[in-house]
């Protein structure tokens, strides 16, 4: 058997990577920590908000990685009011045709220091793969709207989280006239025309589900592309014994737009119709972010606001159910795949297990319309939860495996190299 070489990557993701208190650092910090398992080297460039505590000790004890670098961006602190207003005008003025979410990661000063990195210490790193971690770190190299590669790389590695223009567009079209409506339809293209600049100038993309490949390659051609889900550590089947009655379960980063929307919908149009019939039931709502906005609900009954958890394991471990409200939205959720993994059975809308694979009725329960929504909430008990928490434990383990996820990996970053891997 031919002798397995070593990759080294260097891996560039938005965010500082810890804690793994959101769906978007599980994926991440999950297949880095399987890769170096593996025995493949990997340096670390994260493009860290300026109010994000950056542990670099940390993260090469955690992670396994090798160095790390660190680019500090702005922070997307929400503003509103005449000072929301002043800063978009500035920043379009400054970048026209990069999406104003964006912004941050086009600014000089990253784009300086990221490409010194690349063009720097990659010189003497040797470096096989440059890996972004989601679009937008592909911006330190934003021209005109467009992703341009200034360095040299062996192989450049496009791990798409979601399909970006996608969750614009699906924002676009809840609205019906109006100069929002025309302002998302302006930022869908723009992230759409990034989107496909990026797919079609790497070498390699990688999507986390079937769909989310499709539309990516669907309008750029793609040198080669793969699908590879996002991993996960399993153990047998969780013991469902300390299941509380009634208890149900909301979990997700509070101030991601899809999220929030999606519990607003259920605060405002569920939750008030099916707790004045059942005081029995409780929602537990837990998640990272800024939720600040559930304030407005706190003397909603039944409602028990946690805001950030440490270990949501003993939420799932206790709910009867995990709710996924969710109308916007691309990728495939990670909060669902934890549901799984704890054998808590979710009530969902078709897109919040989309691009996963879960059969309704089999392995979650379907629910669209208000209606729809307070009868499965209102007559929980008739479900087989135990049996649909099962399934949907079987698949998730079977499906979504961290190890056989980072084998995949490097096994379609080695092939396209021609590097033996066995």
């Amino acid at each position: 058997m031919a002798e397995r070489k070593t990759i080294k990557y260097l891996w560039i993701t938005p965010k500082w990577p810890l804690p793994a208190n959101d769906g978007a650092r599980v994926a991440t910090c999950g297949l880095i920590q399987n890769l170096s398992s593996l025995g493949d080297e990997i340096d670390l460039l994260a493009i860290a908000g300026s109010n994000e505590d950056v542990r670099e000790e940390e993260a090469k004890k955690l992670l396994g990685v090798a160095n790390v670098y660190v680019v500090r961006r702005n922070s997307s602190a929400i503003s509103r009011g005449i000072v929301s207003v002043l800063k978009h005008a500035a920043a379009l003025l400054a970048n026209p045709l990069t999406p104003l979410t964006m912004r941050h990661y086009a600014a000089r000063h990253v784009q300086d220091e990221v490409n010194a990195v690349l063009t720097g210490k990659g010189a003497s790193a040797g470096w096989d793969a440059v890996v972004y971690d989601g679009l937008h770190p592909a911006c330190h190299a934003a021209s005109n709207g467009e992703f341009a590669k200034n360095y040299k790389a062996p192989l450049v590695v496009y791990r798409a989280h979601n399909c970006e223009a996608q969750i614009w567009e699906r924002k676009s079209k809840q609205l019906s006239r109006g100069i929002m409506k025309k302002i998302l339809e302006w930022q869908t293209g723009l992230v759409r025309r990034f989107e496909r600049s990026v797919v079609a100038n790497v070498d390699r993309v990688v999507a986390v589900s079937p769909q989310d490949l499709k539309l990516l390659t669907r309008d750029a051609p793609v040198k080669a592309g793969n699908v590879i889900p996002i991993g996960f550590e399993f153990d047998s089947f969780p013991d469902r014994r300390a299941v509380i009655p009634g208890q149900m379960l909301f979990l997700g980063r509070l101030d991601w737009l899809p999220n929030s929307e999606g519990l607003k919908w259920l605060l405002d149009n569920v939750w008030p119709a099916v707790v004045s019939k059942r005081e029995d039931l409780k929602l537990v709502i837990a998640g990272s972010g800024d939720g600040s906005w559930l304030a407005r609900y706190h003397k909603l009954p039944g409602l028990d606001v946690r805001g950030f958890v440490e270990n949501p394991s003993e939420l799932f471990k206790e709910s009867v159910v995990s709710l996924v409200p969710l109308f916007v939205g691309s990728g495939t959720r990670v909060k669902v795949i934890e549901a799984c993994k704890y054998g808590c059975p979710c009530i969902s809308t078709a897109l919040g297990v989309e691009g996963i694979g879960l059969q309704e009725g089999k392995q979650y329960l379907r629910a669209e319309s208000v209606d729809q929504w307070e009868d499965i909430i209102l007559n929980i008990e008739k479900y087989n939860l135990k049996e649909i928490g099962y399934r949907a434990f079987r698949f998730a383990r079977i499906n979504y495996s961290a190890e056989r996820a980072a084998r995949n990996f490097r096994k379609f970053v080695s092939n396209s190299k021609g590097v033996n891997c066995d």
